[in-house]
């Protein structure tokens, strides 16, 4: 009876051996879940991938053991009677195997989790590196007609244009131009011509000491008369102001702009002097202003010049009030004829000249 019980044990083992082979959760979804394991572990750990290495050896053989003992039971059936307790120790190997690959499988499942945990630990920290390391940004738009020079720096190298209701990236301020995201690179333009949510354009940021927020007013900051200047900018000065500080049509552009400053219209090669005791601190050129020069006085305030016909002292230089520091032009392509376009600015705002006791010419 028991002879006849292993011969139609050993048949069902014949018939059923490829489809359970198919489905052995020993077999390869075990291989499976460690070449998961070891690709996640090869970019993590190559301690990781080394242990799913040597799990992967210890599966194949105890497949292969595995595979020759269901071949060699299928085959001599009576081998494995009661006969010296054969039958007994072909079922304690099955189980032992059994047992092992279950280990196998168990441990390459801890491994994988282990390391897709890693691996999501690692992402996360870079993700939170990356947006660290990301200069915050206030969103802009551009208005300007017909474009907008974008520069190296404050009146540096113009290296591109923006037009009218571009978006910008605004990541900081220095003196009255942003500091933006442009192509992937810094870069800087005039923030006159750049509406945000706090500014109009035709205004200036405030920058803050030590940060680097955007706001502003649309009210000009006005500085108390009395600002320590004892000198006038022209000599001789003319007997009227071209161009007030404020809101204007452009004389070139056609177009409603924010005026920085004021206009005197000079003759070509007119003196032109510091207006108190202080320092030159740049001395340029740029294609709207042509040529310039600001000056940092020792009350705070800066006076800048453009549309220049030269410089006649150097960047760096101490200079006295009343001393000539440039003669005047036409220079610039946003000019109509021979004049000195003169801002005072304020920790780095335009401001209304007249706010600061300068001897001009009467308002017409």
């Amino acid at each position: 009876m028991k002879r006849l019980l292993l011969i139609v044990l050993s048949v069902f083992i014949l018939l059923a051996a490829p489809s359970w082979a198919a489905t052995n959760p020993f077999g390869e979804g075990t291989v499976a879940i460690s070449q998961s394991a070891t690709a996640v572990g090869n970019a993590e750990s190559t301690a990781l991938s080394k242990d799913v290495a040597k799990l992967e050896k210890s599966l194949a053989e105890a497949n292969k053991k595995y595979s020759e003992l269901l071949r060699e039971f299928a085959a001599n059936p009576e081998k494995y009677g009661d006969k010296n307790g054969d039958y007994r120790d072909f079922v304690k190997q099955l189980t032992a195997l059994a047992k092992r690959l279950g280990a196998v499988k168990d441990k390459l499942v801890t491994l994988t989790a282990e390391a897709k945990k890693q691996e999501q630990a690692q992402k996360a920290k870079e993700d939170k590196e990356k947006a660290a390391a990301k200069p915050k940004t206030t969103p802009g738009t551009v208005k300007v007609s017909p474009s907008l020079n974008v520069r190296t720096g404050p009146w540096g190298k113009i290296i591109g244009s923006l037009h009218n209701n571009n978006k910008v990236k605004i990541i900081g301020t220095e003196g009255d131009w942003y500091k933006i995201d442009y192509n992937g690179q810094t870069a800087y333009i005039h923030a006159n011509y750049v509406e945000t949510a706090n500014k109009k354009a035709g205004t200036t940021p405030v920058k803050q000491p030590g940060t680097s927020s955007t706001s502003s007013s649309s009210t000009p900051n006005v500085v108390q008369k009395g600002g320590g200047f004892t000198a006038s900018p022209c000599s001789p000065m003319p007997t009227r102001v071209s161009s007030e500080y404020g809101w204007r049509v452009h004389p070139t552009l056609k177009t409603r702009k924010f005026h920085n400053g004021i206009d005197l219209p000079v003759p070509t090669g007119t003196r032109l002097n510091a207006l108190g005791n202080g320092t030159v601190v740049a001395v340029g050129h740029e294609n709207g202003g042509g040529n310039y020069i600001k000056v940092r006085y020792d009350n705070g305030l800066e006076s800048f010049y453009c549309h220049l016909q030269k410089s006649t002292v150097k960047k760096g230089q101490r200079v006295n009030a009343g001393q000539e520091i440039a003669k005047s032009d036409n220079t610039g392509i946003y000019t109509t004829g021979a004049h000195l376009h003169m801002e005072i600015r304020k920790n780095g705002k335009a401001i209304d000249p007249r706010s600061v006791g300068l001897k001009l010419p009467p308002r017409r």
